[in-house]
């Protein structure tokens, strides 16, 4: 008799092996402004979707894309005066609703930053606004009460993965490449003694 973790893992990698075939043009077309990116790279979200946007930020900068995280709120105190015409904004929002992300319209169209969205909602507002949106195809968590994001962090984080992975691909970046930005820790020794 199978534990009942068995189902949610099996729920969990088909939602991930269902991402496989959602966003190949809007994967690469990303991943192009990213690498030709003159300016930042601007991540935000709110709650459990601003925690998967400072994982991505992280794995940006690590491959060398001047990537900052901002919370969602926060911009609209002050922050968002950081913001530039040539920057790129990458929005997480599962629901694609989140209204603090909404409150950025009026700069990012004043300032015409190109917009990102990864999102399970392709017709939400966010998606409508933004150029680019990155569908995690997520309809249902996994959590029993529909609630708690669990799936839909887990695709978006995978996006944030596949993001980084094809930059460094289309850059050709080397374990060297690497060495500049990670200089300590186990992973910063493996790369210093190859």
């Amino acid at each position: 008799m199978s534990h009942w973790s068995h189902q949610i893992f099996k729920e969990q990698a088909s939602a991930l092996l269902r991402l496989a075939d959602l966003n190949p043009i809007e994967l690469d077309l990303t991943i192009e402004k990213l690498v030709t990116c003159t300016g930042k790279v601007i991540l935000s979200g709110i709650g459990k979707s601003g925690l998967v946007a400072q994982k991505i930020t992280a794995s940006l900068a690590c491959v060398g894309c001047p990537a900052i995280f901002l919370h969602g709120t926060d911009a609209l105190h002050g922050d968002i005066g950081l913001l530039k015409s040539n920057d790129i904004v990458i929005f997480i929002s599962h629901s694609g609703k989140t209204r603090e992300l909404l409150n950025w319209k009026p700069i990012l169209k004043r300032l015409a930053c190109l917009t990102v969205i990864i999102t399970s909602d392709i017709d939400s507002p966010l998606a409508l606004e933004s150029e680019i949106v990155l569908n995690t195809g997520v309809s249902a968590e996994a959590c029993p009460l529909d609630f708690l994001p669990t799936t839909s962090s887990l695709c978006s984080m995978a996006i944030g993965d596949l993001l980084a992975i094809g930059m460094m691909q289309r850059k050709k970046m080397t374990l060297g490449d690497l060495a500049h930005s990670h200089p300590l820790g186990h992973l910063g020794e493996r790369v210093c003694f190859i």
